[in-house]
């Protein structure tokens, strides 16, 4: 039975690592993006 449950997370993991980290940064990448376009818009006024 444990070996089965440690088996499924390890699959899960194995699965959901790369979809977390391109949802991470994915996520990064715009903030950065939006932080850009507020700091030029600043300097611009």
């Amino acid at each position: 039975m444990t070996l089965i449950f440690y088996f499924a997370i390890t699959v899960m993991e194995k699965w959901l690592a790369p979809f977390l980290s391109w949802q991470l940064g994915h996520n990064d990448v715009r903030g950065k993006i939006l932080i850009d376009k507020s700091y030029a818009n600043a300097n611009a006024s």
